[in-house]
Order: C-alpha cells, then structure tokens, then sequence
C-alpha cells in the first residue's frame, strides 16, 4: 500500500521567543482583540492527538509536526516516524517568516519535502477516538469526501445578526474561484452521483438539488476533522490561483481577504477527484461556554474523531472550569503512553 503521511501543525504560545515576535508584530492583526487569545490558546490536545494515531491509526507513515521552532517536552523525536519541520524549512519565501497565521502555514504546505502523495492534514485539537482504517481517508487513491452545498455565510444579513470573524471570508474565498475553473454545470452532467451519493443524507441530497439550479457554487460546507489530501491537487491548486495563493502565504496575521486549506479540498471536489462517501463519525466541540462543554462533552465517548475548538466567546472563567475536565476525560479515553513521548 502506498505511504499515507499525517501534517499536524503546532504552535507553543507559551515560548519566550515566539511571544516577543508575536508582540512585535501583533499591530497587523486586523479581527477584534478577543480574537487573538483564542488562535493561540493551549487546551493540550496535543498529547492525546499523537496517542490517538498510535492506537487507531498504526498504518501512517510520517508525522510531518510543523513548528515555529519550539517542541513539547515530551515528544519522542528520536520515533522513526517523526519528521519535526521548522517553518523555515518549508515556508516557500522565507522573507515572510515568522508568521502566526495558520493559513499561511497551509498555503505553504506544498513544500515539506518528502511528504507523500497522499497525507492528511490533522488540526493539534482534533482526536482519534475509534479505529481509523486508511479506508476511511483515501479509496482507489483519491481522498474520500463528499460534496455538500449549503446557505452561504456572508453578505450584509449575515453581518447584522452575526459577528464578523474571518471564517465566513476564508470559506468564501476559496469557494469563488473554482466557478471560473471547474463549471459545476459539467461536473452534475458527468458525475451526478457525486452530489447525490446514497450515503449522504436525504436532506444534503434535497439540499445539492435546491442549489443545483444555480450554475455556481455559492457555499460548499466544510469539514472541521482530519482531512486526506492528495499533495498533487495542493501544486495544482498554487499553479491556477498563484496571487490569492501567494498572499495567504505572505500574511502574518489571519485577514478577511485569506484562503485555507479550504481551498484545497473544494478545488479536489469540484473536479470529481473524490471517492463519495458521508460518515457520520465526526463531531466538533465549540468551547463557547461551560454549559455548552458539559452538554457536548458525551459526543467523545461516540465518535472516532472530536475536535475540540476553541472559541472567541468563552469567558475566562468558564476556560479555566473546561480544561481540567477535559484533560481528565482525554486522559480517560487515551491513558496509555505512547512511543512518540520520551
């Protein structure tokens, strides 16, 4: 079986050095300071990521871990599939480091060398729960996935009701391209089952038909959970779109005007390039509140992957109620040592 690597991203908010750029630097940070905490915050997921791949995962091949030049203290990176890359290793123009923008990061993913021609792209919060056979990820070669249309989140409505973060703009931006590229049009001619699969539910299925009778793409609904990418579609993505590419890849600080890894998937959607298939084993825990955590808390004893999402809104209070239980209830679900920690 050809090699399936893993690229997990990590950054310490708590290193002397990377604090001081981030200071001298954070007066191009354009979304509201409340913001700021909560791209960096620490929930230490990390631990209990790598524990995760080890027992339900075991098939990988490399653990590219992405970093700005800072490592846990307990990551065994003597481990054979270890590849520790610094930022300055991969980052296409070095000039733009240091960045503290994920999206950046991502947009430069194309230059780890020796990553596979078939990887998944992990977040350092999100979990594996349950076994994970490289089935679930990737079938005849290509990635699984499915396309899914929804109601777009923009426009002034959206703006008067909801408060105005980057994540509606990025998804946006890495949608609107592809129309030009790949006409949806010729993909429904040729590929029907690809938005009508029987594995996805009947409301997506009604929903695909409703914005079928639009000759663009206006929303493709993402996923917030361990997703396979072919490395071949991220070079083709940087060859059709090398400006909106190139200024991702430049900015320090997440913008209104930035792409992510989004854009890699939907562009891997709208041309066919994906074995269809809807799993309903993922689930995304907003920590926006206390009362939320408890009430979400038992999805992790269901699901193979949690991703544990931090958010904007959560009071300070109510982050130092979660983390303790959530550190138990990880350590619970994953309580044996690792190869990767020392």
């Amino acid at each position: 079986m050809e090699q399936i690597d893993i690229v997990i991203p990590w950054v310490d908010d708590q290193d002397p050095l990377w604090r001081e750029a981030l200071r001298i630097y954070s007066g191009q940070f354009e979304e509201e300071a409340c913001c700021f905490e909560k791209y960096y915050r620490d929930w230490e997921t990390l631990l209990f990521v790598f524990r995760g791949i080890e027992k339900y995962m075991p098939w990988v091949g490399k653990i590219h871990f992405l970093t700005y030049g800072h490592l846990p203290k307990w990551l065994n990176t003597a481990h054979e599939k270890v590849n520790v890359v610094n930022h300055l290793d991969f980052f296409i123009r070095k000039e733009t480091f240091p960045v503290f923008n994920s999206l950046a990061i991502e947009m430069n993913l194309p230059g780890i060398k020796g990553l596979s021609e078939r990887f998944i792209y992990f977040n350092d919060d999100t979990l594996v729960l349950r076994e994970a056979p490289p089935e679930r990820f990737f079938v005849d070669g290509r990635p699984v996935d499915c396309l899914i249309q929804d109601i777009p989140r923009g426009g002034f409505l959206y703006r008067k009701f909801r408060t105005n973060d980057t994540y509606a703009n990025i998804v946006l931006n890495a949608v609107h391209p592809l129309n030009a590229v790949y006409p949806k049009r010729e993909l429904l001619k040729k590929h029907p089952e690809l938005f009508y699969h029987p594995t996805y539910p009947m409301a997506d299925r009604w929903r695909n038909a409703l914005f079928n009778l639009s000759p663009s793409y206006t929303w493709i609904r993402p996923n917030h959970i361990p997703q396979p990418f072919l490395r071949s579609a991220l070079m083709e993505c940087h060859a059709l779109f090398p400006a909106l590419v190139e200024e991702t890849a430049r900015s320090k600080f997440r913008r209104y005007s930035d792409v992510s890894q989004y854009i890699y998937r939907y562009l891997t959607l709208v041309k066919g390039n994906f074995h269809p298939h809807y799993y309903d084993d993922a689930f995304c825990m907003v920590l926006s509140s206390y009362d939320r955590f408890v009430k979400e808390l038992p999805q992790m004893d269901r699901r193979t992957f949690v991703c544990v999402n931090d958010s904007q809104f959560l009071p300070p209070e109510d982050y130092k109620r979660i983390k303790p239980l959530l550190l138990k209830k990880m350590s619970n679900l994953l309580p044996d040592r690792s190869a990767y920690e020392k």
